[in-house]
């Protein structure tokens, strides 16, 4: 159907729908409109179905419509059942926002692009959930667990997430500056492109963690344990690992200048290709940790690596 047919039923679809959401999206042989999953709309397109305004557009009859909203695609015979499921997540959602999400029992809800800027859910099993695209900036998840929670391309600026369960969660493209992820638990976490600024992630345990393309400068890992955590073409820069256990990571590519890695254990840790101006290695454990092509390391720095059990 060509562009211009297209756009002209969308702006009729508007008009009888009195919706400026509603979209036609290209196909072939078959009209889909887009819309939000908010029950107002619902109730237009189950209007618009039963006056007969979709059964013809411009003396055309249509006999091939589906509707899409959020994750699902359906049609005219099954729409009640989805107006259904939407209804029901606006319903619990309205709870959460009306009285706070502490303790509940929330697991494998749908909260994607919701916005729960500084809900309480301290205690919650928000275990499973998508919030990926929500706004959960400021929130406080203390003590609740999230593991397998989707938070991709999330807002959790300044939330509390201290003492929080977080095993397989995803934060790919997530915006968490200055989170606290105190004494939580990151094992096969997913931090792929995310910022962490300032972020204090002090005391926790990462094993198997991926910090891939991570923004982590100023941020704290005091005292983590960060087996075979992965941070490639990361942000290091001025980021604390006193007392942290990085055996067997990988560090490549990354910005580790006045990275502070007193006390660190870095023994069979592969360190390459990194900015190491001003790091400071004092008390590290480097038994067996591989250093290749790094910058910004004195000679006099490297031979006393070497002695201590370096590989170079």
């Amino acid at each position: 159907m060509a562009n211009i047919t297209y756009i002209l039923i969308e702006e009729h679809l508007r008009e009888i729908s009195r919706d400026e959401q509603f979209t036609i999206a290209d196909g072939e042989e078959r009209i889909t409109i887009k819309f939000d999953d908010s029950p107002e709309s619902f109730e237009k397109i189950e209007e618009l179905i039963k006056s007969g305004a979709l059964s013809e557009i411009f003396s055309v009859a249509v006999d091939k419509i589906s509707f899409v909203s959020g994750e699902f695609e359906f049609n005219e015979d099954n729409i009640q059942y989805y107006e259904k499921y939407y209804y029901q997540k606006s319903c619990r959602i309205q709870a959460i926002l009306s009285k706070g999400g502490m303790s509940r029992n929330l697991s494998s809800n749908d909260f994607r692009k919701t916005d729960f800027r500084g809900i309480n859910f301290t205690y919650a099993d928000v275990s499973s959930c998508d919030f990926s695209f929500a706004n959960l900036s400021n929130t406080n998840f203390q003590r609740a667990n999230l593991d397998y929670a989707q938070l991709c391309n999330a807002d959790l600026r300044n939330a509390i997430l201290s003492d929080t369960s977080l095993d397989n969660a995803d934060f790919t493209n997530a915006n968490c500056d200055s989170i606290e992820l105190r004494n939580a638990y990151l094992d096969s976490v997913n931090f792929l492109n995310t910022t962490l600024r300032n972020a204090d992630i002090s005391f926790s345990r990462g094993f198997n963690a991926d910090f891939s393309y991570a923004q982590l400068n100023l941020a704290s890992f005091k005292g983590s344990d960060l087996i075979n955590t992965n941070f490639y073409s990361c942000d290091l820069s001025a980021t604390d690992f006193c007392d942290s256990n990085l055996s067997n990571a990988s560090l490549g590519f990354c910005n580790l200048s006045k990275a502070n890695l007193n006390g660190a254990n870095l023994s069979y840790a592969y360190i390459y290709s990194n900015n190491l101006t001003d790091i400071n290695l004092s008390l590290a454990n480097v038994e067996k940790a591989r250093f290749r092509n790094n910058i910004g390391i004195s000679e006099s720095i490297k031979q006393d690596l070497i002695l201590r059990g370096a590989i170079f």
